[in-house]
């Protein structure tokens, strides 16, 4: 079990001056055939800056993996508080679209929806029981900034 940096670093969540005090979108294609991930390992996909609000996450299925494959979507606080069970090989098609659940999902409870970001973090995906080297995927972050 490792943890995965080739799509970000935290270092480099920072806002453009064109989107200080606006709502934006954090976005990356996570393509596993580029870089092969192993069995429960930690995937960080977006930098998020500090003072930022985060209201959703979404995963879209480019291309799945081949063979049985889920992960959890979460941060440094919390592996699955975005969504704790998105499903990536078998089962899934492409264009599928996940995102949290109301109610079931920590960060989109019923009394509030997203997290509020006081320092730099990065959202990441844990993978299941199964190594992926095949799937191809986009995540979304619709974000605020509280500068």
């Amino acid at each position: 079990m490792s943890t995965i940096t080739d799509w970000v670093t935290a270092s480099e969540a920072r806002v453009t001056a064109d989107s200080l005090n606006k709502a934006y979108v954090l976005s990356n294609r996570i393509s596993f055939a580029d870089v092969p991930a192993g069995a429960s390992d930690t995937v960080q996909c977006l930098a998020v800056p500090a003072n930022t609000m985060v209201l959703d996450v979404f995963i879209r299925i480019v291309h799945p993996e081949d063979g049985t494959s889920t992960c959890s979507v979460g941060d440094g606080s919390g592996t699955n508080s975005w969504d704790a069970s998105v499903t990536l090989g078998t089962g899934a098609t492409a264009g599928d679209l996940t995102r949290a659940t109301v109610g079931t999902d920590a960060y989109a409870a019923s009394t509030a929806r997203g997290k509020v970001y006081t320092s730099a973090d990065t959202i990441d995906i844990v993978l299941s029981a199964n190594a992926v080297d095949h799937g191809i995927f986009d995540i979304f972050a619709i974000c605020f900034d509280l500068n």
